[in-house]
């Protein structure tokens, strides 16, 4: 039902490895099974989220952004790859991004779930 993605540049770097890890923990409380995830870094937040999801069941698809154009990867690339991605690769009904700072309030998916908020028609809405 759902795919969780995130893009980084030098998250463990920038956010530290103990944070980093408590935000992928945080998401343990979605269910989802494959994990999207574009890197345009250099200092091994790939290979430490590769072996985060190989401990905890996750199928995990890894890419650079792709540029669209532009001379070099930017958020909006970034994003767009991971969208790209999951259209291409996945059939599940929801694409679901986790910057690389926020750790999930435990509790917060079962207030997901009890409240039907993925029903409501104003979530996932493109445009205004």
């Amino acid at each position: 039902m759902i795919v969780v993605s995130m893009i980084v540049k030098d998250s463990l770097t920038r956010v530290g490895e103990e944070v980093f890890e408590k935000v992928l923990d945080s998401t343990l409380q979605i269910p989802y099974g494959s994990f999207v995830l574009v890197s345009d870094g250099a200092d091994g937040t790939e290979g430490f989220v590769k072996k985060w999801c190989e401990g905890h069941g996750k199928e995990l698809v890894v890419a650079r952004s792709n540029l669209y154009g532009h001379e070099r990867p930017t958020r909006a690339t970034a994003r767009q790859t991971a969208v790209d991605l999951f259209l291409s690769n996945f059939s599940d009904e929801w694409l679901m991004f986790i910057d690389d700072d926020a750790v999930l309030n435990e509790g917060w998916w079962k207030w997901v779930a009890e409240n039907k908020a993925l029903e409501d028609p104003q979530v996932g809405r493109c445009g205004g």
